[in-house]
Protein backbone atom coordinates (compact mmCIF):
# COMPACT_ATOMS: atom_id res chain seq x y z
CA UNK A 1 0.00 0.00 0.00
CA UNK A 2 0.91 3.64 -0.58
CA UNK A 3 0.87 4.35 3.36
CA UNK A 4 3.19 1.27 3.86
CA UNK A 5 5.83 2.49 1.68
CA UNK A 6 5.76 6.00 2.86
CA UNK A 7 6.68 4.59 5.97
CA UNK A 8 9.13 2.42 4.52
CA UNK A 9 10.38 5.78 2.31
CA UNK A 10 11.10 7.49 6.02
CA UNK A 11 12.83 4.76 7.02
CA UNK A 12 15.28 4.59 4.25
CA UNK A 13 15.60 8.44 4.35
CA UNK A 14 16.37 8.42 8.13
CA UNK A 15 18.84 5.00 7.50
CA UNK A 16 21.03 7.79 5.19
CA UNK A 17 20.28 10.59 6.67
CA UNK A 18 18.99 12.08 3.22
CA UNK A 19 18.23 15.49 2.62
CA UNK A 20 15.95 16.74 -0.02
CA UNK A 21 15.93 17.02 -2.76
CA UNK A 22 17.07 13.01 -2.95
CA UNK A 23 17.94 11.70 -6.94
CA UNK A 24 18.12 8.08 -7.02
CA UNK A 25 20.21 5.66 -9.31
CA UNK A 26 19.61 1.99 -9.66
CA UNK A 27 21.10 -0.25 -12.05
CA UNK A 28 24.90 -1.90 -11.99
CA UNK A 29 28.07 0.56 -11.01
CA UNK A 30 30.04 -0.10 -14.44
CA UNK A 31 31.57 2.44 -16.80
CA UNK A 32 28.73 1.82 -19.29
CA UNK A 33 25.93 2.94 -17.14
CA UNK A 34 27.72 6.57 -16.46
CA UNK A 35 27.86 6.94 -12.92
CA UNK A 36 30.62 8.87 -13.68
CA UNK A 37 28.21 11.12 -15.44
CA UNK A 38 25.84 11.31 -13.19
CA UNK A 39 28.41 12.33 -10.46
CA UNK A 40 29.62 15.24 -12.40
CA UNK A 41 26.17 16.48 -13.47
CA UNK A 42 25.10 16.24 -9.79
CA UNK A 43 28.43 18.20 -8.59
CA UNK A 44 26.59 21.00 -10.76
CA UNK A 45 23.30 20.42 -8.92
CA UNK A 46 24.48 20.88 -5.76
CA UNK A 47 26.01 24.43 -6.68
CA UNK A 48 22.49 24.94 -7.47
CA UNK A 49 21.15 23.13 -4.59
CA UNK A 50 23.37 22.23 -1.76
CA UNK A 51 20.68 20.35 0.32
CA UNK A 52 20.55 17.66 -2.45
CA UNK A 53 21.57 14.23 -2.41
CA UNK A 54 22.39 11.24 -4.45
CA UNK A 55 21.79 8.18 -3.84
CA UNK A 56 23.40 5.26 -6.03
CA UNK A 57 21.93 1.51 -5.51
CA UNK A 58 23.21 -1.22 -7.06
CA UNK A 59 26.01 -4.09 -7.18
CA UNK A 60 29.60 -2.59 -8.11
CA UNK A 61 30.97 -4.84 -11.10
CA UNK A 62 34.34 -2.88 -11.74
CA UNK A 63 36.60 -2.77 -8.32
CA UNK A 64 38.62 0.24 -10.17
CA UNK A 65 35.80 1.92 -11.24
CA UNK A 66 34.04 1.95 -8.27
CA UNK A 67 37.42 3.10 -6.27
CA UNK A 68 37.31 6.16 -8.84
CA UNK A 69 33.68 6.99 -8.08
CA UNK A 70 33.86 7.10 -4.58
CA UNK A 71 36.65 9.50 -4.98
CA UNK A 72 34.81 11.40 -7.05
CA UNK A 73 31.59 11.58 -4.56
CA UNK A 74 33.99 12.33 -1.47
CA UNK A 75 34.81 15.19 -3.49
CA UNK A 76 31.33 16.30 -4.26
CA UNK A 77 29.80 14.94 -1.03
CA UNK A 78 26.11 13.81 0.14
CA UNK A 79 26.47 11.07 -2.71
CA UNK A 80 25.56 7.53 -1.12
CA UNK A 81 26.31 3.75 -2.03
CA UNK A 82 23.65 1.80 -1.03
CA UNK A 83 24.88 -1.11 -2.66
CA UNK A 84 22.53 -4.08 -3.62
CA UNK A 85 19.35 -3.10 -2.74
CA UNK A 86 16.57 -6.59 -3.09
CA UNK A 87 13.94 -5.66 -5.81
CA UNK A 88 11.05 -5.95 -3.00
CA UNK A 89 12.67 -2.84 -1.07
CA UNK A 90 13.05 -0.63 -4.26
CA UNK A 91 9.95 0.69 -3.99
CA UNK A 92 10.73 2.44 -0.78
CA UNK A 93 14.03 4.13 -2.78
CA UNK A 94 11.67 4.99 -5.66
CA UNK A 95 9.03 6.01 -3.18
CA UNK A 96 11.68 8.89 -1.33
CA UNK A 97 13.36 9.91 -3.86
CA UNK A 98 12.32 13.25 -6.05
CA UNK A 99 13.57 12.29 -9.04
CA UNK A 100 15.13 9.48 -10.75
CA UNK A 101 18.57 9.90 -12.67
CA UNK A 102 20.61 7.86 -15.33
CA UNK A 103 23.27 8.41 -17.45
CA UNK A 104 23.35 5.56 -18.80
CA UNK A 105 25.54 5.66 -22.52
CA UNK A 106 23.93 2.25 -23.53
CA UNK A 107 20.41 0.29 -22.81
CA UNK A 108 18.71 -2.40 -23.92
CA UNK A 109 15.48 -1.28 -21.55
CA UNK A 110 16.15 -0.11 -18.59
CA UNK A 111 13.33 -1.30 -16.22
CA UNK A 112 13.98 1.33 -13.93
CA UNK A 113 13.12 4.34 -15.86
CA UNK A 114 10.04 2.43 -15.99
CA UNK A 115 9.57 1.68 -12.05
CA UNK A 116 10.24 5.40 -11.34
CA UNK A 117 7.30 6.36 -14.12
CA UNK A 118 5.20 3.88 -12.15
CA UNK A 119 5.59 5.49 -9.13
CA UNK A 120 4.92 8.66 -9.95
CA UNK A 121 8.27 9.53 -10.07
CA UNK A 122 10.07 11.74 -12.94
CA UNK A 123 13.38 10.98 -14.45
CA UNK A 124 16.37 12.49 -16.17
CA UNK A 125 18.25 10.15 -19.15
CA UNK A 126 19.98 10.55 -22.10
CA UNK A 127 18.19 10.33 -25.25
CA UNK A 128 19.55 6.86 -26.04
CA UNK A 129 18.58 3.39 -26.73
CA UNK A 130 14.92 2.74 -25.61
CA UNK A 131 14.88 5.87 -23.21
CA UNK A 132 12.23 7.54 -25.91
CA UNK A 133 10.08 5.14 -25.33
CA UNK A 134 10.04 3.80 -21.98
CA UNK A 135 10.47 7.55 -19.75
CA UNK A 136 6.75 8.80 -20.04
CA UNK A 137 7.52 11.47 -16.96
CA UNK A 138 10.97 13.58 -17.33
CA UNK A 139 13.68 14.97 -19.64
CA UNK A 140 15.74 13.36 -22.12
CA UNK A 141 18.60 15.25 -23.08
CA UNK A 142 21.80 14.89 -25.39
CA UNK A 143 23.80 11.58 -24.59
CA UNK A 144 26.80 12.49 -22.78
CA UNK A 145 25.81 16.24 -22.39
CA UNK A 146 26.59 16.77 -18.53
CA UNK A 147 25.40 20.60 -18.29
CA UNK A 148 22.36 19.73 -20.14
CA UNK A 149 21.24 16.44 -18.10
CA UNK A 150 22.43 18.89 -14.56
CA UNK A 151 19.91 21.86 -16.03
CA UNK A 152 17.09 19.08 -16.76
CA UNK A 153 17.88 17.72 -13.06
CA UNK A 154 17.39 21.47 -11.88
CA UNK A 155 14.30 22.71 -13.84
CA UNK A 156 12.24 19.37 -12.56
CA UNK A 157 12.98 19.67 -8.70
CA UNK A 158 12.40 23.11 -8.73
CA UNK A 159 8.91 22.58 -10.29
Amino acid sequence: TAAKYKKEAAAVAKRYRLTKPVLLYVGRISPHKGVHLLLEAFKIVKEKMPSATLVVVGKHTFPKYSGQLQKMAAGIGSVVFAGFVPDEELPAYYGGCDAYVTASMWEGFNIPVVEANACGKPAVAFRIGSHPEVLKKGILVAAGNVQEFATAVIKLLAK
